[in-house]
C-alpha cells in the first residue's frame, strides 16, 4: 500500500475514524487532520499507549465508555469535514 503522507517518528497517523476516536477519547493529543486524496488522516502525538489501544481495538478487547466514544467520533467526523470538506 502506497502512503501519500509522511509520518514523523514522534507521531502516529490513522486513517480509521473509529480508531482515531478511540485514541482521542483515551487522551492521545491530536495534532492535525491532513487531507489524503479526499480522506482524512489523523495525526496524533506519539505515545507508548497507542500500540496497546490499537491492539485492543483490533482484537475486540477494548473497553471504553460508549457515550464518550460516540462523542469523540462525532467531534472528529465534524473536524474532518471542516478540514477536508469531504467526509465519506
Amino acid at each position: 500500500m502506497r502512503q501519500t503522507f509522511q509520518q514523523a517518528a514522534d507521531e502516529f497517523n490513522a486513517r480509521d475514524l473509529y480508531l482515531a476516536s478511540v485514541l482521542n477519547q483515551a487522551g492521545i493529543p491530536i495534532l492535525q487532520i491532513e487531507d489524503s486524496n479526499g480522506r482524512g488522516v489523523f495525526v496524533f502525538q506519539g505515545s507508548n499507549e497507542i500500540e496497546r489501544l490499537s491492539r485492543d481495538y483490533f482484537n475486540g478487547t477494548l473497553r471504553v465508555d460508549p457515550q464518550g466514544l460516540f462523542a469523540a467520533w462525532k467531534a472528529l467526523k465534524s473536524a474532518t469535514y471542516s478540514a477536508i470538506r469531504d467526509v465519506r
